[in-house]
């Protein structure tokens, strides 16, 4: 049976403190740059970290929201977002540089992540905002969505990312957080989902039905408290059955 070889990725620079023990088991983190969490020390921290695990490192901007942590669509104008998202990818690429780093992808963070998911307008600007800071470029996009769309328009590069540990929606958008149900924690639960997209294109939703689903980059997120757990479960799983392989 063939191999699948995927890259598996989390959000780090989030203030969250078990960092260093699940960061081995990655092979890219996106770190926040400031719109949602983080500054120049914390994108260090993070960026050294991945350093020593052989891990490649991306961009996580944000709506400027610190409060929300960056989790609610803000009513602001385009202008100002795109100046944000620059600003932000100004600090992450002078960190970078400084570290001696290469830039592997960029991701929006949450509710950006979400709008630009639907939203065409957004997606531009978003990319008009990476495009100021980066000549070359992928993004981890959402399967299906608008921005995949936009990218493909665009020349863009990118790669279809999917969720371990998020519940779908019928849809095929991630149900919302404060629905119960929308995190997996258990990790058996976490591994079938991944297996099933990356073997099978597909994905048994919230409601129980089975949708198209693709995924090169899988996320597991670094907030979930047994987050560590779950990537040393998976990393054994696929050494002992051999169908994925993380690269």
């Amino acid at each position: 049976m063939e191999t699948i070889l995927i890259d598996l990725n989390a959000d780090v620079g989030e203030g969250i403190e078990t960092e260093e023990e699940y960061m081995p088991f990655l092979s890219s983190c996106s770190i926040a740059c400031g719109g949602h969490y983080g500054d120049r020390e914390s994108m260090r921290k993070s960026m050294m970290l991945a350093k020593h695990f052989g891990v490649r490192i991306g961009a996580h901007p944000s709506y400027p929201d610190k409060e929300n942590f960056g989790r609610k669509i803000m009513d602001i104008d385009f202008d100002t977002l795109e100046q944000s998202i620059v600003s932000q990818l100004e600090e992450f690429k002078a960190v970078m540089e400084e570290e001696g780093m290469e830039l592997n992808h960029i991701k929006a963070h949450g509710a950006l992540y979400n709008k630009a998911a639907e939203d065409a307008v957004t997606v531009h600007v978003f990319i008009d905002a990476c495009n100021r800071v980066f000549s070359d470029y992928q993004l981890y996009v959402p399967f299906n969505s608008v921005m995949e769309n936009v990218a493909l328009e665009r020349g863009v590069r990118f790669l279809n990312e999917a969720f371990g540990d998020r519940a779908y929606n019928k849809s095929g958008g991630l149900v919302k957080r404060t629905k119960s149900g929308a995190v997996l924690h258990n990790p058996l639960d976490i591994l079938m989902q991944i297996e099933s997209i990356a073997l099978n294109q597909q994905v048994t939703t919230k409601s129980g039905k089975t949708i198209e689903m693709h995924g090169e980059t899988f996320c597991i997120h670094g907030d979930n408290p047994n987050a560590k757990d779950v990537l040393h479960y998976l990393r054994t799983a696929w050494e002992h059955n051999g169908q994925i392989e993380v690269v």
